[in-house]
């Protein structure tokens, strides 16, 4: 008697236990719903029916193994464990989704932005100019850029503000690394790039008549960040004339400038590649170094095997001085060495060399 009044007891708080599952389950499947994971919705519907207590008869008669209440609870807990994965995956998904769409828009909204800042720095009113050259000759790898204005006008030194905006517009748009030389004639402009910086096509000095033309046309010249110069930027008006030049004398100064940069992205963006380049190029040497001279005496080792197989005498060999400068394909190797002539007696000799980054010598150049 009270085996069967236990029985009944148990039995009523499964039911009740079922009946409260399936109402939270079947509360989940509307909340996947509403999350538009139908999937999922679907199959915690289906788990809160296997559950509710009106419907046990009709899943035993379709699905007779439920009738084992092992195989039940199994069922039941791998469907729900399904059901919620399957509702946690779809709202990842859409929870990325939103976070690119926001994202999306940021990058939109970010590129209009410095659209609108780039359109700001185009509508910046300068004089009318025109870069003809541009080379690398500074020792930090910085740009160097030959500018041709119109002719200045010297009723006043209002020109100098002109050529600040000229050069603040440069730096916005080509970095703060930057050197300038601003000439009124091209001509002038010409001589100065092929006498200065060029390949020195002229193959003399400049005479008197072409340095006194620099003197009236070379307007002013920018050093930007360039630590070894009078300031760390540093502006110098008729940089090729004096006080006591006729006309342009009184305008002739040198003074500190900082650009006044509008938008930075290109003067960062310049800083990180040149640095960049720098710590390559101080590794490259650290390579060339360790690789192809000797830590003895610091002669290079392919060098004096080359000499030495060149030699009268080559157990005469004594190094004496080893020098050497970095170019971009090669390195120009000067070593200074003794040795025995062909009459025994010792003498001081020099060879130049290019040398490869790999050790090679691959060219005697005198």
């Amino acid at each position: 008697m009270n085996t069967s009044s236990t029985n009944s007891s148990n039995q009523k708080t499964i039911t009740i236990l079922k009946w409260i599952f399936s109402i939270l389950i079947g509360l989940s499947a509307l909340g996947a719903l509403a999350s538009k994971s139908f999937l999922s919705c679907l199959i915690l519907l289906l788990v809160a029916s296997l559950l509710f207590p009106p419907l046990t008869e009709f899943w035993r008669t379709k699905l007779p193994f439920l009738k084992n209440r092992v195989a039940k609870i199994a069922t039941v807990i791998v469907l729900f464990i399904i059901g919620m994965a399957v509702s946690n995956d779809i709202d990842k998904t859409t929870s990325d989704k939103t976070k690119g769409e926001n994202k999306t828009e940021q990058t939109a909204t970010k590129t209009e932005n410095e659209t609108e800042t780039v359109e700001e720095i185009e509508a910046i009113p300068t004089i009318k100019y025109e870069i003809l050259h541009e080379t690398v000759k500074r020792y930090d790898k910085a740009p160097s850029y030959f500018v041709l204005i119109d002719a200045v006008d010297l009723s006043s030194d209002k020109f100098k503000d002109d050529i600040k905006n000229l050069i603040n517009k440069i730096v916005t748009e080509k970095g703060a690394k930057i050197s300038i030389d601003i000439l009124d004639n091209k001509n002038a402009l010409e001589l100065f790039y092929k006498s200065h910086y060029g390949a020195n096509t002229l193959g003399r000095i400049l005479n008197k008549s072409e340095l006194a033309e620099l003197e009236k046309h070379s307007i002013a010249s920018f050093s930007g960040e360039l630590e070894t110069d009078m300031y760390l930027n540093t502006l110098y008006f008729f940089p090729s004339a004096s006080k006591s030049t006729a006309k342009v004398g009184k305008y002739v100064e040198i003074i500190e400038y900082k650009p006044t940069v509008k938008d930075d992205r290109v003067v960062k963006k310049q800083r990180a590649d040149l640095d960049n380049q720098k710590a390559q190029a101080d590794k490259k040497k650290k390579d060339f170094e360790k690789n192809c001279f000797s830590s003895w005496d610091g002669s290079n080792r392919e060098l004096v095997k080359y000499v030495k197989a060149n030699m009268n005498d080559k157990k005469s060999f004594e190094h004496e001085e080893t020098t050497y400068t970095m170019l971009d394909d090669y390195a120009v190797v000067i070593m200074k060495f003794r040795g025995k002539n062909s009459f025994g007696n010792m003498v001081l000799n020099s060879v130049k060399a290019k040398v490869s980054y790999d050790c090679q010598v691959l060219e005697i150049m005198e």
